[in-house]
């Protein structure tokens, strides 16, 4: 298990270099991700300070380049781990295993969601068919018998966003800085409780999505 009381630079590309090397999920403490914020927000205001001092501007091209480094390195942990869970849930839902260990919290909730919707359709679609019945497609049940507008918000992003797969299975993004997007709901309150992004007022929404 990879310890995360304090992020270095060393240390996220310890995690890289095991995500990349072994196919299992790699152990990270449950509060990897906020750690990691923490380690980002400190570099961003190290490079404002650096950017605000003439003494400092020597160091800042360096400093620079380590926290665009440090971000390539949390996307590529992110995209490799998003892939493992991907063919995990591809692979259980055809053997009929459920448990994934070493799943960070936002991370199962993305596993069950693909593991529901993978069997639902495996069900409706190949079991049917192979059973002479009427083949469905279901929905996934996030978002069975509900209004697009009742599980769709639309975000304005505060700050840049890499790709990601939403609850509907749909991959969102990249998104920089003041992009305008419509984002499934459960995906949505993560970007707004992380503070990437906030929900467009109703009325401006309106006129948004008659745009969008």
């Amino acid at each position: 298990m990879v310890t995360a009381d304090v992020i270095t630079y060393e240390k996220l590309y310890e995690i890289l270099r095991m995500e990349k090397f072994r196919t299992d999920l790699q152990k990270l403490p449950n509060n990897f991700l906020e750690t990691v914020k923490n380690y980002l927000e400190e570099k961003s205001r190290i490079v404002e300070k650096q950017k605000a001092s003439p003494m400092f501007l020597s160091e800042l091209s360096s400093t620079q380049r380590q926290l665009e480094n440090v971000r390539k390195i949390i996307k590529e942990i992110y995209d490799r781990r998003e892939t493992k869970i991907l063919q995990n849930a591809v692979f259980s839902s055809q053997s009929g295993a459920r448990e994934l260990p070493n799943l960070l919290e936002h991370e199962k909730e993305f596993y069950d969601s693909l593991l529901e919707t993978l069997s639902s359709f495996r069900k409706g679609v190949l079991i049917n068919l192979l059973a002479n019945k009427e083949i469905e497609s279901p929905k996934p049940k996030s978002i069975k018998n509900q209004p697009e507008e009742e599980f769709s918000q639309i975000l304005r992003f505060k700050e840049a966003v890499p790709r990601f797969v939403a609850e509907n299975l749909r991959p969102y993004g990249p998104f920089d800085v003041e992009d305008v997007a419509v984002v499934p709901s459960h995906a949505s309150k993560i970007l707004v409780d992380k503070k990437k992004a906030d929900v467009i007022p109703n009325e401006e929404a309106k006129e948004r999505k008659k745009i969008l």
